[in-house]
């Protein structure tokens, strides 16, 4: 609540700004924080949304109470429906919770199905809103109109929400990636956490307050440099007797853009520069920048089993610093 810094709206959406900024690595430049009964309203507004349920179990089930229809929250098989503004609600809002009123299906991943759920019926919606029985309805968009002004904060003002629109109004939604950090290219960027007082939480998977690879991740989506898109993780280890050698070598790759996730020692000392790739060829770009840094051909075997990354600089004698 009593937030207050320069660059930032004050309260709690500046503090998240400021946080997501500082642990993400990603520029906030506006907010918006949106009621449930907007998304209700709009829902309605448009005539109801077109979903998809391709539930691993065959079907979504949430037995605790939706106490206006007094039926179970969520109760959809596997295929399309046509969900109504408290339908859609509902569907936001379940994420599998223990219940009095029995056992929930196809919630095995709680909190992640229900945002996957809801980035969905956001695309679900956005494509309602830009189809022809919506944007040529004047009485829908006065009702859509009506749903966000009364439930949305935000600091647009009149000629960026403007300007916003000219900038998407002709990206397919069909090009819009939903994006979730536990399921990234098969790999969980988080893990469970206990934290001091028994609450359980996610911290990255790297280690508490370790940002590397969630914010190596996120460049790679905005990024046309081919290194930063294949997004590799690389161990550097020192192979020489010099004091910091891995520790500057970190610094002159991430300076080109490489994600260094971990430095250590070799345990032994190696006269030149060893790269290894332990990425089956899948991420040239990096491999042929790091080859080409070290002045090396990389190899493929790998003594250092306990280290797991996809490539591993083992940095020998010829880049210790001259005495």
């Amino acid at each position: 609540e009593h937030f207050s810094q320069s660059g930032y709206p004050s309260g709690g959406m500046g503090e998240l700004e400021k946080v997501v900024e500082q642990d993400f690595g990603v520029n906030i430049n506006y907010y918006a924080l949106i009621d449930y009964g907007a998304f209700r309203q709009a829902v309605n507004a448009v005539g109801g949304i077109d979903v998809t349920i391709n539930s691993p179990d065959g079907r979504l089930y949430d037995p605790n109470r939706d106490w206006q229809t007094n039926g179970p929250l969520v109760n959809l098989r596997n295929g399309q429906h046509h969900l109504n503004g408290q339908q859609a609600l509902d569907l936001a809002r379940a994420r599998g919770d223990p219940s009095q009123y029995g056992y929930s299906i196809g919630y095995e991943q709680s909190d992640f199905t229900r945002t996957a759920n809801q980035r969905m019926m956001l695309l679900a919606l956005k494509s309602k809103v830009k189809s022809a029985s919506v944007i040529t309805n004047p009485i829908r968009l006065g009702q859509l109109f009506d749903a966000i002004g009364k439930n949305v904060q935000t600091d647009f003002k009149a000629n960026d929400m403007r300007r916003l629109y000219d900038v998407t109004k002709d990206i397919d939604t069909n090009s819009i990636k939903s994006i979730s950090l536990n399921d990234v290219n098969g790999k969980n960027l988080l893990q469970s956490y206990q934290g001091f007082n028994g609450e359980s939480a996610l911290i990255p998977a790297a280690g508490l307050n370790n940002y590397s690879q969630i914010q190596a991740f996120l460049r790679g989506l905005t990024s046309n440099n081919p290194v930063v898109k294949e997004s590799a993780n690389v161990v550097v280890l020192n192979a020489t007797d010099s004091y910091g050698l891995a520790a500057r070598e970190q610094k002159i790759l991430q300076a080109r853009y490489i994600n260094v996730t971990q430095i250590g020692d070799a345990g032994t000392n190696r006269a030149t520069t060893l790269v290894i790739d332990n990425t089956g060829g899948k991420k040239p770009a990096t491999k042929q920048l790091l080859q080409t840094i070290y002045g090396v051909t990389a190899s493929t075997t790998n003594p250092y089993t306990s280290y797991h990354a996809d490539f591993i600089v083992v940095v020998g004698a010829d880049r210790a610093p001259s005495s």
